[in-house]
């Protein structure tokens, strides 16, 4: 957004990089100034918005439920408005410091409005990495206090088990006989219900599950090389550009190479599939649209012009070829690959 300014008003980054903070100010702006901030906020919302729709989309990714909004680009005017209008999904700024008792260190509520933006990371730092270690800000009298409270409370405690203990002491030794006499008897007869029941019964349990791996091992091949098709039409739906129609759409699964009965010529391993189609477009740049635009599909590769192109005075025509690859991998080979319990 610096760049866009300092690009916009033609003036050095560091005056632009003052302009970009007051805009987040109350008051009249230099219009130039808000429409350079207002285009780059668009292009990252848009960003923004195809992401998740993208990874909501893949197979086994579970959707997003709200979109928090902090550090210190949050502030960008303009910014928490475009992305709430542009995304389906609660979009809210986050408050770090609402998790945080502040009551001792004398912030005032104006500066931690003003801070708040900025200091999810410090408190991230606080916490001392990946392992979360409790920070306590608490004063060290309090804590003392504290300590001093938690021990009596475990002495206490502890005196009240150690009188338990003795009195339970005398009752256990009546008891220990006839349970001890208990124990065996019961033992003996889970003893002969292994020998008679439970073996018999595992025998059967370890013979079904070989069955069912043999079975596993001869259809897992089947779909070891199944393209998720519905992957496929989606990643054309995500990045086939608006202004391009797709006509006779015809989808083919390949074997990768180094597999069995591979008949097409210079596949890489990490094809599973090709794809043909005709392509209309209302002018011939858009036919570079297109390309730049499939171009970003994880899902397919290789999208390239088969034939040439037809111009008449309302569209343009041209053929198009692509590969689809693992990223449109069925999931349905996990359920081949899963060992019993």
């Amino acid at each position: 957004m610096t760049s866009a300014l300092s690009s916009s008003l033609d003036i050095p980054v560091a005056d632009a990089e003052i302009v970009k903070r007051r805009l987040a100010a109350p008051g009249p702006h230099d219009p130039g100034a808000l429409k350079a901030v207002a285009n780059v906020v668009e292009q990252l919302a848009d960003e923004v918005r195809d992401s998740i729709r993208f990874f909501s989309s893949m197979p086994g990714r579970a959707s997003p439920v709200r979109v928090l909004l902090t550090g210190g680009g949050s502030r960008t005017a303009g910014l928490l408005e475009q992305l709430q209008a542009d995304i389906d999904l609660p979009v809210i700024e986050a408050s770090p410091l609402s998790f945080v008792d502040v009551s001792r260190i004398h912030v005032s509520a104006d500066e931690a409005e003003t801070i708040n933006q900025t200091v999810a990371v410090p408190l991230g730092l606080a916490l001392n990495g990946p392992a979360r270690t409790r920070f306590d800000l608490i004063p060290p009298e309090v804590q003392a206090k504290r300590a001093a409270k938690k021990r009596r409370r475990l002495y206490t405690i502890a005196l009240i088990g150690l009188v338990l203990v003795m009195g339970a002491a005398s009752a256990w030794r009546v008891l220990a006989v006839r349970s001890t006499e208990h124990q065996v008897a019961v033992l003996r007869s889970t003893i002969n219900t292994i020998n008679t029941v439970e073996m018999p019964r595992y025998d059967k349990a370890v013979r079904i599950g070989n069955e069912v791996t043999t079975l596993q091992k001869e259809l897992a091949p089947l779909v070891s090389h199944e393209v998720d098709w519905l992957v496929v039409l989606n990643q054309l739906g995500e990045y086939l550009p608006p202004t391009a129609v797709l006509s006779g759409l015809d989808l083919v699964a390949v074997t990768p190479t180094g597999g069995p009965s591979t008949s097409q010529p210079g596949l890489s391993s990490s094809v599973i599939g090709t794809g043909s189609t005709t392509v209309y477009t209302a002018t011939l740049t858009e036919v570079t649209q297109f390309g730049l635009a499939m171009a970003k599909s994880p899902a397919l590769a290789a999208v390239d012009l088969s034939g040439s192109v037809g111009a008449s005075g309302t569209s343009v025509t041209f053929p198009v070829n692509f590969w689809i690859t693992t990223a449109a991998h069925s999931q349905r080979v996990q359920r081949f690959e899963e060992k019993l319990p």
